[in-house]
């Protein structure tokens, strides 16, 4: 895909279409629009039509982040409960150890 000026412009500038932001992201314009009306992402420009607004790369970025920390303490939740489920006793163990208790090693 070869970028206009203005698209250029707006990329150094640190604004992104919902588009670009959507693909930026990894998800589809809906889910895009769902983060916006539920108040997770913060957009520059309110949207006229979904087609028009702009969202600060920071913002995106601030997204990211939530999202993978989200990600990281739901694995750490799902590590703990198949050790559990092993019968492994929570905290106190080295990470090899836990490997061997789940059965990893």
């Amino acid at each position: 895909m070869v970028a206009s000026e203005k698209e250029i412009a707006d990329i150094l500038s640190e604004r992104v279409t919902y588009e670009q932001a959507a693909e930026i992201m990894c998800i589809s314009l809906r889910e895009l629009r769902r983060e916006i009306s539920a108040g997770r992402l913060v957009v520059i420009q309110p949207p006229r039509g979904w087609t028009k607004g702009r969202i600060e790369i920071g913002a995106i970025r601030a997204w990211l982040e939530d999202r993978n920390r989200e990600a990281t303490l739901l694995a750490s939740r799902r590590r703990r409960q198949a050790a559990q489920k092993q019968g492994c006793k929570p905290g106190g163990r080295t990470a090899e150890r836990s490997a061997e208790c789940i059965g990893q090693r």
